[in-house]
C-alpha cells in the first residue's frame, strides 16, 4: 500500500510540474488573449494547474491521520474549487452558444465549434 501512495505523490507531482510548465509556455507562446476560446483554455489549464498543486502541496504538509487539512489548505481549495465550477459552467456555456445559437444561413453542422485563432 505504502508503494501504492508513494507513486501515486509522484505522479501528483509529475502532473503538477507538468502544467505549470505548460501554464508558463502557452503564456509566452500563444496569443490566447485574443479569443473567448484561448482565454478559457488558458484558465482551465491554470485552474487544473492550481488543483494539481493545492495537493501536491496538501500531500506533504497534511499530518498523517489527520481528518481535515488545516485551515488555510480549506481556504485555498474551496477558492480553487469555486473557480473550477466557475470554469465548467462558462465551458457548458460556449458549447451551448455554439451548438444552439448559430446564424441559420451558416452550413456548418451544429457540432462544428470554431478553432482558436493562435
Amino acid at each position: 500500500m505504502q508503494l501504492l501512495f508513494t507513486l501515486g505523490n509522484v505522479a501528483l507531482w509529475g502532473a503538477s510540474i507538468t502544467g505549470f510548465l505548460f501554464v508558463v509556455f502557452y503564456t509566452l507562446t500563444a496569443t490566447w488573449w485574443k479569443s473567448e476560446v484561448g482565454w478559457h483554455l488558458m484558465s482551465w489549464s491554470a485552474a487544473t494547474e492550481a488543483i494539481f498543486a493545492y495537493l501536491a502541496f496538501a500531500s506533504v504538509v497534511r499530518k498523517p491521520g489527520a481528518a481535515l487539512p488545516p485551515a488555510n489548505l480549506l481556504c485555498i481549495r474551496l477558492a480553487v474549487f469555486a473557480v473550477f465550477w466557475f470554469l465548467i459552467a462558462w465551458r457548458f456555456w460556449m458549447v451551448a452558444r455554439a451548438q444552439l445559437v448559430r446564424d441559420p444561413s451558416d452550413p456548418r453542422p451544429p457540432s462544428h465549434i470554431p478553432p482558436v485563432n493562435l
